[in-house]
């Protein structure tokens, strides 16, 4: 990014006028205005001083609580920034990597063909380092989707500091970008449970703002990088005593060379569109055979899941009959079966908000007001409903997910805020289901055993009779 385009956006967000600015760099309005016109730059020997009271200047007119939150548009990956300095220190990186792209062009180098690499090294290095490049890159593709492909640091404590911190500043002119991600199943294995459940949850997180495709590995592909195809690949090493370190490689031709190592390992993606699995559903009948022979151990449902439905109700929706038999015998097996069934109350209360109720793939059957009622009631039938320990109440925000747990087998089902698109991951693991049980199941401070008396509580609170 251009430092004359960089410093206008802080000077809009800061609400501040040039000349303020001007006089805090004890520079004159028209030297300000050269440099925001970007017919001249701070001298090269100057540069740190500029850089420091520019990113002192901004981080005084802008830090407040979730001050993040101001720059959405110009910086859509960033951090909460615990405090004033540290909004500073993000400013001074933003600052000094605007200026020395400017340097770079002025001297004629080649930005896609360096001489050098560099490095970074430490977390608060590369935290500021990470958000601040992807961010210039997102920026400037004004709302196109990119692709890239990443190998998570997920068992790197270091890593997991660094990137549990970042979040992504939503924009309505940007659509969604696909990444690839190529992960090894045996992290599961090796990770304590707090990793794991951290990891499910960045997963599903994600899916609100970016297409994902998950493609397990065969083991450690090498260090873990991102690469963004034309533009930077992110590799990440760890120092001998334990230091993060992230090189950005902007070479052209050896991002291309890595990309074509990468695709020849033909990693099968898990990870279906609507689309794509109802095409597997219609043309292999072998497979819903398959779906329907699975012993399901567990269902945890965060969104309005049509699993009471009749399977006169799902007429309403466009799909064959085989495949509408075929989802309602999937829906009646686990209500009727020894499936522990794990439900939120939002699930429930926007259900009957909306009359909606969510069959995957296939869409949304609506449930007319006064018939909402006794809809949910149907759960009074469960035959697990008066056994204690088989169906809970989950009292907790959770995101727009349906986990099925099925021995070594995990499907996780997606959707956004809007109820689209849909996304299903499917697991072959046998390491993540018993660390979803027992995240979600014992040590959850809000689950509910499920009885009669409660569940004829919620539904009273919900009814407008």
């Amino acid at each position: 990014m251009k430092i004359s385009i960089l410093l206008e956006e802080l000077i809009k967000i800061s609400k501040v006028s040039k000349t303020d600015y001007a006089l805090a760099l004890h520079m004159t309005p028209s030297g300000l205005s050269k440099i925001l016109s970007g017919t001249r730059f701070p001298l090269w020997k100057e540069r740190k001083l500029f850089i420091r009271q520019s990113a002192v200047y901004f981080a005084d007119a802008t830090y407040s609580y979730n001050c993040y939150h101001k720059f959405q548009t110009l910086f859509p990956i960033v951090y909460d920034f615990n405090s004033k300095n540290e909004l500073e220190l993000f400013l001074t990186y933003a600052i000094g990597y605007a200026l020395e792209y400017d340097y770079t062009q002025a001297n004629h180098e080649s930005i896609e063909y360096p001489d050098y690499e560099i490095s970074y090294m430490g977390n608060q290095q590369i935290l500021n380092m990470f958000c601040v490049i992807l961010s210039d890159y997102i920026f400037f593709r004004n709302g196109k989707p990119c692709e890239a492909f990443l190998a998570p640091p997920v068992m790197e404590k270091s890593y997991s500091e660094i990137f549990s911190r970042i979040v992504y500043n939503p924009s309505e002119k940007r659509k969604r970008s696909k990444y690839h991600l190529f992960f090894n199943m045996d992290h599961f294995k090796n990770a304590d449970d707090l990793t794991r459940i951290d990891y499910l949850e960045q997963l599903i997180k994600a899916h609100r703002r970016f297409d994902q495709i998950i493609h397990p590995t065969d083991g450690r592909i090498g260090p873990f990088f991102l690469l963004i195809r034309g533009k930077y690949l992110l590799y990440f090493t760890t120092l001998i005593d334990g230091i993060p370190l992230m090189t950005v490689i902007r070479q052209r031709n050896y991002q291309t060379i890595f990309y074509n190592s990468l695709m020849k390992r033909n990693y099968e993606p898990i990870s279906y569109n609507a689309k794509e699995l109802l095409d597997i559903l219609e043309q292999k009948p072998d497979m819903r055979n398959s779906l329907n022979a699975l012993n399901v151990d567990c269902v945890y449902n965060f969104i309005s899941i049509g699993y009471l439905l009749t399977r006169k109700e799902l007429d309403q929706l466009d799909a064959s009959d085989d495949l509408k038999d075929c989802i309602y015998q999937y829906f009646q097996k686990i209500l009727n079966s020894d499936t522990t069934f794990v439900v939120t109350i939002n699930a429930m209360t926007n259900f009957f908000a909306t009359g909606k109720a969510l069959v995957p793939l296939l869409g949304y059957v609506e449930i007319p007001l006064e018939e909402r009622t006794a809809y949910l009631r149907r759960l009074d039938s469960h035959p697990s409903s008066n056994t204690s320990g088989k169906i809970y109440i989950l009292d907790q925000n959770m995101p727009n997910a349906s986990i099925i747990c099925s021995g070594d087998l995990t499907i996780i089902y997606l959707i956004d805020e809007d109820g689209n698109p849909e996304k299903i991951h499917i697991f072959q693991t046998e390491y993540m289901n018993p660390s979803i049980e027992r995240i979600l199941l014992h040590e959850s401070a809000r689950l509910l055993d499920f009885t009669p008396d409660l569940w004829d509580s919620y539904l009273k609170k919900m009814s407008p009779v």
